[in-house]
């Protein structure tokens, strides 16, 4: 009988421990938050239809980053690539991206940007 309750206080102990670690790190985490995303506000995509074509982005307020991307076809309707420009940032000297087709696909299909 001594043993069978002295197994039953382990066990209770060991699952009162449990349970104050569980409810100890429910609190912690309920209480910490992501913070907010960063993102780039007022960008605009200017496209320019010449040949090779491009486009280019910028944004005109809020904090993070920005890029360009394109597709470009062969020919006017044809198969073709995407390209990028390089990420920017709203608070460089120059937050500008462009993307330009190349010479083997130099039509500019469509042009937009994407925010981090």
């Amino acid at each position: 009988m001594f043993r069978s309750m002295r197994k039953t206080t382990i066990v209770k102990r060991v699952f009162a421990a449990t349970a104050a670690a569980v409810f100890t790190t429910a609190i912690a985490l309920t209480g910490t938050s992501a913070p907010a995303q960063a993102v780039p506000k007022g960008c605009t995509t200017y496209k320019t239809w010449s040949v090779p074509g491009w486009a280019d982005t910028w944004c005109t307020g809020g904090t993070g980053y920005f890029i360009t991307r394109i597709y470009c076809a062969m020919t006017p309707g044809g198969r073709g690539a995407y390209f990028s420009g390089k990420w920017a940032g709203v608070d460089d000297a120059l937050p500008l991206s462009v993307a330009k087709c190349s010479s083997t696909y130099p039509y500019l299909v469509d042009a937009w940007h994407e925010k981090k």
